[in-house]
């Protein structure tokens, strides 16, 4: 009977035990359709409120002239690089 409920009905939680839900914080609490918006509890809630971004540190060691604009000829060389 669960396992025809869990394929049947859109919903997330637990069976039988509702204060274990919260108890675990691999399981984000939050409801389906017009009853929620999001997933809140643990990692869930670090998701759902952090905004990610990118941050890349380029070295300049090994840093190569063509890469700049008054390198003679660099236009031609990069679209010989990207044929």
């Amino acid at each position: 009977m669960q396992q025809a409920v869990l394929e049947r009905v859109s919903f997330g939680g637990c069976i039988n035990d509702t204060l274990m839900h919260i108890t675990m914080p691999y399981l984000p609490i939050g409801g389906v359709g017009q009853s929620g918006f999001g997933a809140y509890h643990g990692k869930a809630s670090f998701d759902a409120f952090s905004h990610y971004k990118s941050i890349l540190k380029q070295t300049t060691v090994w840093d190569i002239a063509v890469r700049y604009p008054n390198y003679p000829k660099a236009l031609q060389w990069v679209k010989r690089l990207l044929k």
